[in-house]
């Protein structure tokens, strides 16, 4: 064997390598394309409660219209995030602990008020908390996870 007799054989092993595998890969199935008008795609959606359509109607098909619901991870309304914004700034703004500190030193006399001012005071702190559990209320959680 010569070196071009090498040469020929091994582009040829290179090359019919290249076509074997190509061969050998499975080609996957097209996918199926189903149109729907705007009703019918709507009632899909209500039916597929957040959970993707492909997966819910394959789901659908497949298991013989026995579908028990997955609860679906949905995304928060753009109320709930405002909500939840409201929320994290009154946690992060520190007004609830400087007004129970203001209360504390007032309670304890380190701090003289007039007693309109005090009750203003207590009123402030009342209100704070009032809002921070409403907030929570609007946000679904619980009183455990509010740390409530």
């Amino acid at each position: 064997m010569n070196g071009s007799d090498l040469k020929e054989g091994l582009c040829g092993a290179f090359a019919s390598a290249g076509r074997d595998e190509q061969k050998r890969r499975k080609k996957r199935p097209s996918p199926v394309s189903i149109r729907f008008d705007e009703a019918q795609r709507e009632l899909l959606e209500a039916h597929a409660r957040g959970e993707g359509l492909g997966s819910y109607i394959k789901r659908y098909v497949l298991k013989g219209h026995r579908i028990k619901h997955k609860p679906a991870c949905k995304a928060p309304s753009k109320q709930d995030q405002a909500i939840a914004r409201a929320l994290r700034s009154l946690g992060c703004s520190g007004v609830a602990g400087v007004l129970n500190s203001l209360l504390l030193a007032v309670e304890e006399r380190r701090l003289f008020l007039e007693r309109d001012d005090e009750m203003e005071l207590r009123r402030a702190v009342c209100e704070v908390a009032m809002m921070r559990n409403d907030l929570i209320a609007a946000l679904g959680l619980l009183g455990d996870e509010a740390g409530l």
